[in-house]
């Protein structure tokens, strides 16, 4: 089977690691990473998924668990822009074995798409049923991938959004700060052309007050002006008839 998704490749892959839970992943219980490791520039990853498993009536006496383990293994390489993965069952192996394999994919013609190449592989032991098993999986199969890719165009939608509104917070952020910074800057600065008109009351820099020509200036003591020496000159003027008292 093979898919197209209107998105980068980096996106898809981004999407890929958050596609659960989703509103058509209502099968998959739970995930787990168990390996993670890099090697060059490609990432290897391993993971399990708790997935729940619909049996008919005629096969509960052959299976009983209702919930399957599923590993999953993916190959990440960043040099060819490719992401595959690997899928089986680990229960009932010997009675049952389902194996999946995903190739995601840049679009060589079209960089801003994703092609999604999806192959399966079903074997069932039970002689007698081989053949009901197998059209009934590759029927589940068929269905499981088309909510597997509404699924991941959901977290893809999701994600973008999300993305934007951050984008968005973070501009009008930006917008907020630059209208404070010319704000502040109009405060402290005087124009030309303005002068102290241009500031507010409380920052403009009043000019000193003038000093008033007809006020009297207090009269500055020469050094020898002493309290004795000014007593005795006026004793001396006294005597000489300079000075006259007042009786």
């Amino acid at each position: 089977m093979k898919s197209d998704f209107k998105n980068t490749w980096d996106e898809v892959v981004s999407a890929f690691w958050q596609r659960y839970p989703n509103p058509y992943s209502s099968h998959v219980l739970c995930e787990d990473t168990v390996f993670r490791n890099v090697v060059g520039n490609k990432l290897i990853t391993k993971r399990i998924f708790i997935k729940t498993a619909r049996i008919p009536k005629w096969g509960e006496r052959f299976i009983s668990c209702k919930q399957v383990p599923v590993l999953e293994e993916s190959v990440v390489d960043r040099d060819s822009q490719k992401l595959i993965t690997y899928t089986r069952n680990i229960s009932y192996a010997r009675l049952m074995s389902i194996e999946e394999k995903c190739i995601y994919q840049a679009d060589p013609m079209n960089s801003q798409c994703t092609m999604l190449t999806r192959e399966a592989w079903f074997k069932c032991n039970l002689k007698g049923f081989a053949s009901a098993i197998q059209r009934l999986s590759l029927e589940r199969f068929k269905h499981h991938a088309n909510n597997a890719n509404k699924g991941l165009q959901f977290v893809i939608a999701k994600m973008l959004s999300a993305r934007q509104n951050q984008l968005l917070l973070y501009a009008s952020l930006v917008d907020a700060l630059r209208r404070q910074a010319r704000r502040s800057e109009g405060h402290g600065r005087i124009r030309a052309t303005g002068h102290y008109a241009e500031l507010p009351q409380s920052r403009r820099r009043m000019p000193p007050p003038k000093e008033d020509a007809t006020a009297r200036k207090p009269w500055n003591r020469p050094a020898w002006a002493t309290h004795y020496n000014i007593i005795k000159y006026i004793n001396c003027g006294q005597q000489s008839g300079i000075l006259k008292t007042k009786k």
